[in-house]
């Protein structure tokens, strides 16, 4: 489906640009995204954002710096 492939792509993109480092900066940073796609993460506002947590903390908890797609 190329919607999903979009959104994994910009996803990636957008921890990618995360995690680069800032300048004067000694801190690192990691990203973590939750993806979500209509219609299969939901069908309303609250269960897209509610599917886009559950993603997002499955990416927190597998390492961080990741793009996960809910479902």
């Amino acid at each position: 489906d190329k919607a999903l492939a979009n959104a994994t792509k910009e996803a990636g993109r957008l921890v990618a640009a995360l995690s680069e480092p800032y300048p004067g900066i000694a801190a690192s940073l990691a990203a973590s995204v939750g993806i979500a796609i209509l219609p299969q993460a939901g069908d309303t506002g609250e269960s897209m954002l509610s599917s886009a947590d559950q993603a997002l903390y499955r990416a927190k908890n597998s390492g961080k710096n990741k793009a996960v797609l809910a479902g």
